[in-house]
């Protein structure tokens, strides 16, 4: 008797634990999903600013290469001599809007509007600051559209995360297993587009994929999904590194080669 109760006790106690985490692990769930949410609207907030930093980018680029090669039609012969009031106010502008769109770029930065103290600055002066510009806004177009990639990468992240997790919470949508892996083509029936590849795993040695929600736990959602403004500047930071090795390395080969290549003259000679 005692030992029918006793098992009938561990039964109901098991019953009760089980219980307990699925209603706790529905409850992560729904918070995790809030936070996915909130996630996607700040990537999408971020997205567009982008998206019209880059434009702003491409439009003063535009703008600055007439005024450029007017300028240095001008400049020729003209060495000397000071540039109009019209000619000064147009490069202020194209300084100004630079500055604003690229803003904290140390070379920028250091390129000051003109202010004439008697007399205006001449052709060569006004030119050079112009190149400067309009390298610094081409430099940071570039910066601007890798960050898209990213951007647009991070934002599908989030959706896919979004889809499973309202997947996992809608007790309709499949048996109670397929719920807690949503399969790629389950998640991807609920998307625009593709879903993200990094939110998939395969198990049990099958070849179809299945949403890892181990992977999803490990990290807070803003983690996760790249939200915060830090890791964003370390990729713009690591991009740039990557563009100043790959000058690095030309120029190492460039030397190298002209190294090489006196030393066989000189075994020439010899």
């Amino acid at each position: 008797m005692n030992r029918n109760t006793s098992k009938e006790e561990r039964a109901e106690a098991k019953k009760e634990r089980e219980k307990r985490e699925k209603r706790e692990l529905r409850e992560k769930r729904e918070r995790q999903l809030a936070e996915a949410e909130n996630a996607a609207e700040t990537l999408e907030g971020r997205l567009k600013s982008t998206i019209s930093a880059e434009r702003r980018c491409e439009v003063l680029l535009d703008h600055s290469k007439g005024f450029y090669g007017e300028l240095d039609k001008l400049a020729k012969g003209r060495t000397l001599f000071e540039v109009t009031n019209l000619v000064l106010e147009q490069a202020n502008n194209i300084i100004r809007d630079a500055k604003e769109i690229a803003e904290g770029d140390i070379y920028l930065d250091r390129i000051k509007q003109f202010v004439p103290a008697g007399n205006n600055p001449v052709y060569p002066d006004v030119l050079v600051s112009t190149r400067v510009v309009r390298d610094g806004i081409g430099r940071f177009r570039k910066i601007l559209q890798g960050r898209l990639v990213t951007l647009k990468a991070n934002l599908c992240k989030a959706e896919t995360v979004i889809v499973a997790l309202t997947y996992f919470l809608d007790d309709s949508a499949g048996s109670e297993e397929e719920r807690n892996f949503p399969s790629r083509e389950n998640v991807e029936l609920y998307m625009d587009g593709n879903a993200n590849n990094s939110c998939f795993s395969s198990y049990r040695n099958t070849d179809e994929e299945y949403f890892d929600f181990e992977k999803l736990d490990r990290q807070p959602i803003a983690e996760y999904l790249s939200v915060s403004e830090t890791d964003e500047a370390n990729e713009d930071a690591a991009d740039t590194e990557e563009e100043k090795s790959g000058v690095d390395s030309a120029d190492l080969d460039t030397s190298d080669r002209s190294e090489k290549g006196q030393d066989e003259e000189e075994d020439t000679e010899v």
